[in-house]
């Protein structure tokens, strides 16, 4: 699938609405690119974001979930030049899904046609699908315990003890109640 049909495929789900808190920033999507080394390899991504606000029983914001569509691609120099960007578009705001979509054509056809890959080749990869979901915790928790919070998660899934074991122990120093919350509301939700 190519880039233009995978932004197609987002908008057609971007403009599917929810039943989501009534603040315009409660239903959101997000077009960024650049290149990155979020996982210690440097890449070009294309990630395409849809953002739920989710409240708390009295109305207030509570947390984040965020299904993520990324492509992941080795950083060569034309992409390089490309720079980053980022865009949002919020349902619920004065702003127009279509106009939106519009402005952002000309970013997406400036991207090179790459075919997307689902694996890894060894030694480098040319493209790589990823999809998934990410919660981004109560509102005011420190990225460091959200980032710890979903590592523990991963080692519970993966039942990998020695992991489990030595972020609890790095955590226990500075554990919060909200963290402990958000721990505990993390490992119970559906995976």
């Amino acid at each position: 699938m190519q880039e233009r049909e995978l932004a197609r495929r987002s908008l057609r789900f971007g403009r599917r609405r929810f039943d989501t808190a009534s603040s315009p920033d409660s239903d959101g999507l997000l077009l960024q690119y650049g290149t990155y080394s979020f996982s210690g390899l440097s890449a070009f991504t294309l990630d395409l974001t849809r953002q739920f606000d989710i409240n708390d029983e009295e109305g207030e914001h509570d947390h984040y979930v965020q299904i993520h569509c990324e492509l992941l691609y080795a950083p060569d120099q034309p992409l390089r030049d490309l720079g980053s960007f980022t865009s949002w578009f919020f349902h619920d705001s004065d702003d127009n899904i279509n106009h939106w979509a519009e402005a952002l054509s000309g970013h997406l056809e400036s991207l090179p046609g790459h075919k997307p890959t689902e694996t890894l080749p060894q030694g480098g990869f040319d493209a790589v699908v990823s999809l998934h979901t990410s919660f981004a915790g109560p509102a005011g928790i420190d990225p460091s315990v959200r980032e710890t919070v979903e590592q523990i998660v991963r080692a519970v899934r993966d039942g990998d003890d020695a992991a489990i074991r030595t972020l609890l122990a790095d955590r226990a120093a500075v554990a919060d109640t909200a963290a402990l919350v958000y721990l505990r509301e993390r490992l119970y939700a559906t995976q």
